[in-house]
């Protein structure tokens, strides 16, 4: 599976870590070292870094100046982080066409965009909800991923490979974000996934296409569009 593949981190120099210090906790061992060095992109590394600050809040109370100073620190990381790596070349489909090299290189940011959208999502529970669906709908999908992932519908690709892109993206995000319906930071998004659900529905007389219009009724219903979802899966007789 695509996203499988996202996760797995490029051998490549990784960006500067960032260096948290953990508030004592007596008697308490940690599962980290009291200082550690956090990869941000790195998604183990952060689903470590938010196991252990929600730990940590078992034992120091979210006032406590340290622990503050803990998530202030996260928060920043965050955000920087999403500054740096967001953003994809908006590189036009026929640049692409005539160069393998700017396609690996796309194809390499856009997988650290995947993996950053899982990393903001560990911090759902810790850091406040507004913010990290800000971070992750607002500035890494809508804000740096959408000429990708149109581009991969509208340059020529094959159109399973637009829906695993969608995939990829809603397999990254929190479940809760979207449960009461696409976030207005990621309208664009939603619209796009819809307009694949629009071409999918066109090519109903395509048997071939049901095992994909079977995904992409998946990732509807994952979006908070049960109505679009719904429509797509009986257009084609498939069960999601």
């Amino acid at each position: 599976m695509l996203h499988a593949w996202l996760l797995a981190s490029p051998r490549t120099r990784r960006p500067p870590c960032t260096c948290l210090t953990t508030p004592d906790i007596p008697s308490h061992p940690q599962p980290l070292s009291r200082r550690s060095c956090w990869d941000v992109t790195d998604v183990h590394h952060t689903r470590a870094v938010a196991a252990l600050a929600s730990e940590l809040l078992v034992y120091v109370p979210a006032e406590e100046e340290r622990m503050v100073e803990l998530l202030s620190v996260v928060r920043g990381s965050l955000e920087r982080a999403v500054d740096e790596a967001a953003a994809l070349p908006p590189w036009p489909p026929a640049v692409l066409a005539c160069s393998t090299t700017a396609t690996r290189v796309l194809f390499r940011r856009f997988r650290l965009a995947v993996r950053l959208l899982h990393c903001v999502s560990a911090f759902e529970g810790l850091l406040s909800r507004s913010l990290l669906v800000g971070l992750a709908l607002g500035r890494v999908v809508a804000g740096g991923m959408m000429p990708y992932l149109r581009a991969a519908s509208e340059g020529g690709q094959a159109l399973s490979y637009a829906v695993a892109t969608v995939e990829a993206v809603v397999g990254a995000l929190h479940p809760e974000w979207c449960a009461g319906g696409m976030p207005a930071e990621g309208a664009v998004f939603g619209e796009h996934v819809a307009s694949l659900g629009r071409v999918l529905e066109q090519q109903r007389g395509d048997a071939g296409n049901a095992q994909l219009a079977a995904r992409l009724a998946r990732v509807l219903a994952r979006i908070g569009d049960a109505e679009r979802s719904g429509r797509l899966a009986a257009a084609f007789g498939v069960k999601t």
